[in-house]
């Protein structure tokens, strides 16, 4: 594990070291920066242009603004009372379904529930254990760290890190790093970004769980960095030995752009190794990164 952990922060150390080439200013990279430092690109403007990432905002803002207004309008002709209980009800309902449906579908009764060494661990059908009395092997707490590369096939490189801790209090930490690199010509451009989250288990049973939660991203290079606020939700399902299918969705603010993140791989256990493969997309403003990934996930 030590040694794991060693070989990891040297790799990534040595993108870091080798990743200070020359940087051209056209580019996916240069893009996103400029979407995430340039403070007129979020800003309303008169005349924009036709792929102005402001008039998606305003497109926006007008759609949310119309949708609110016609539900909690004052000027319906029908009881105000029961109109807005009604209504009331109906959006919180539909805010609150992907919290809700999972609890049920699982059939969540609020247990204390303790995790296998790993998926599948002693013959175990999923990870988390729901056994009384608890099995010797099974534990309060677990680890994952994850190393992946993966590409556009066009240019655009993207090597990343990920660890995620987890307690039977159902509270738990999820925090990553990507080091990206784009081939421009005879030049190229790097930066880092990631996250980091305080997330909570609302969901759980022997072969799922749902967790969400909040935090900071952030995004570093040789000009500097910057911050935003981070909302996070995710799953991973144990259907069957040995597969393992996860989904993450982040949707927050980095400098002064807009981003989203999603995430779906599929893998497969071996032993306490995971090996998987997926597709990861972020967006930044109006900038897509996508990169088909692979790599290995290590259970603790």
């Amino acid at each position: 594990m030590a040694r794991a952990i060693v070989a990891a922060g040297c790799w990534f150390a040595l993108l870091n070291l080798f990743g200070s080439a020359p940087v051209s200013a056209d580019g996916l990279l240069s893009s996103a920066r400029s979407e995430v430092r340039d403070s007129s690109s979020s800003s309303p403007k008169s005349a924009s242009s036709p792929g102005s990432h402001s008039d998606e905002d305003d497109d926006g803002d007008s759609f949310f603004g119309s949708l609110l207004t016609s539900l909690f309008s004052s000027d319906c002709e029908c009881d105000h009372h029961q109109a807005s209980s009604f209504t009331g009800g109906a959006v919180f309902t539909v805010l609150a379904s992907p919290w809700l449906i999972p609890r049920s579908i699982l059939e969540d009764k609020d247990e204390v529930l303790t995790m296998a060494d790993f998926p599948y661990a002693e013959n175990w059908d999923g990870y988390f254990v729901n056994q009384v009395p608890q099995p010797e092997w099974a534990k309060p707490w677990s680890g994952r760290f994850l190393a992946e590369s993966g590409t556009n096939f066009d240019g655009l490189q993207k090597h990343g890190g990920r660890l995620r801790l987890d307690t039977s209090s159902r509270w738990g930490l999820d925090t990553e790093w990507n080091f990206r690199r784009e081939t421009l010509s005879s030049v190229h451009d790097t930066l880092w970004n990631g996250d980091a989250n305080l997330v909570y288990r609302f969901a759980q049973s022997r072969r799922a769980a749902f967790y969400t939660g909040l935090g900071v991203n952030w995004l570093s290079d040789r000009f500097g960095g910057n911050a935003g606020f981070n909302f996070t939700y995710g799953a991973d399902f144990y259907p069957a030995d040995p597969w393992v299918i996860s989904g993450v969705i982040d949707w927050g603010t980095l400098g002064h752009a807009t981003m989203f993140h999603g995430r779906a791989t599929v893998g497969m256990m071996l032993n306490r190794l995971e090996v998987f493969t997926g597709y990861d997309y972020l967006k930044l403003g109006g900038t897509s990164l996508p990169s088909f990934v692979a790599g290995v996930q290590l259970h603790f």
